[in-house]
Parts: structure tokens; sequence; C-alpha cells
């Protein structure tokens, strides 16, 4: 299944139980897929890229949305594995104000604004065993800006700290 090159993507409101397994979800002109609401929900083996009109120029600079997976409000029971995700305009997974998820074993090549942009309402994101290549345009590996908990296991960056990009960056958390 293929859901290329629409205005918005793949947005879904109040979704439970979403299995998106093997699609292509690329080329839309602001975020991939996501939404408000989206209850236990598995991404899989999907090709997520080039979502979004244009990279950021700084940290600063407010763009329209072109997060790949991007996913608000009450998400809780997230699960995204196995997938690839490459040049999209913000970060490859966005989380804000979600309750839980768990990604694993993804590649995450060059998605500019916090290739993982984490911002939850106080619980738990794992992040592990995924592949974050950072190029020398991107804005950071791994943004974390949140209350709760986040997981960093076993995770490989790649191309970090050239230009001056970090791998890891936090705006309220500690990094150890």
């Amino acid at each position: 299944v293929g859901f290329i090159g629409w205005t918005g993507g793949v947005v879904l409101v109040t979704c439970d139980g979403l299995a998106a397994s093997y699609c292509e979800i690329s080329y839309n002109s602001d975020d991939g897929t996501g939404g408000n609401s989206v209850s236990n929900y598995v991404y899989e083996y999907c090709d997520v890229s080039w979502n979004g009109t244009r990279r950021a120029r700084s940290v600063g600079e407010v763009l329209a949305d072109g997060d790949a997976i991007s996913t608000h409000l009450n998400s809780p029971g997230g699960v995204i594995r196995f997938c690839y995700f490459e040049g999209n305009l913000k970060a490859a997974i966005d989380c804000i104000q979600v309750s839980s998820l768990v990604a694993d074993s993804n590649t995450i090549v060059n998605c500019n604004f916090n290739i993982l942009n984490i911002a939850d309402a106080g619980t738990t994101q794992t992040f592990t065993n995924n592949e974050i290549w950072v190029g020398v345009d991107d804005l950071g590996g791994a943004g974390i800006n949140q209350a709760g908990t986040t997981n960093l296991w076993a995770n490989t960056f790649s191309g970090s700290l050239v230009g001056g990009v970090v791998g890891i960056t936090t705006a309220t958390g500690t990094v150890d």
C-alpha cells in the first residue's frame, strides 16, 4: 500500500488498533502519517520518507509539518519497528503528549529537525536498536524535551559531531 504525494499524508483521529505493514508513505507535503488519540498502533517494515516541503534553516525556525510519523495527545501503545525513514522535513518519529511508545530496529537517515523528537506527558518512551545517520545539514540526532522517561538503548548514531551536529540533545532532562 502506498500513500504518495498527498497534501496531508495519512491523518488519523481517534483510531484504535491501526496496523500498517509494508507501506510506503512518502512525498507528502505535510506529515507522512499520524494524528491525535491514535492508540494501539503498529507501523512495521514501512518506508516513510521525503515528507514535508522544505528543511529548516535554524533550530528556532517554525515550518509547516513534515514529520514522518507524528502522534499527539493521548496516543498510547505505539510500536514502530523495522521501518526506514529518510529526508523528512522534521522528525522521523515525533511523539507529543504520547503516553507510551516503543521504536525498535528502525533506520533513520537525515531527517533534519531532531531526528527523534520526543516529548511526552510523563510516561515512558523506549528507543532501541535504531540506526540513526546524522548529516551536516541536520539539526540533531535525538532531541529530548519531556517530563517522563526516555530509554535510549543500543542505538547507533553515525555522523554526529560533524559540522557541530549533536547526537543527543535535551532541553529539560539529563543524558547519562
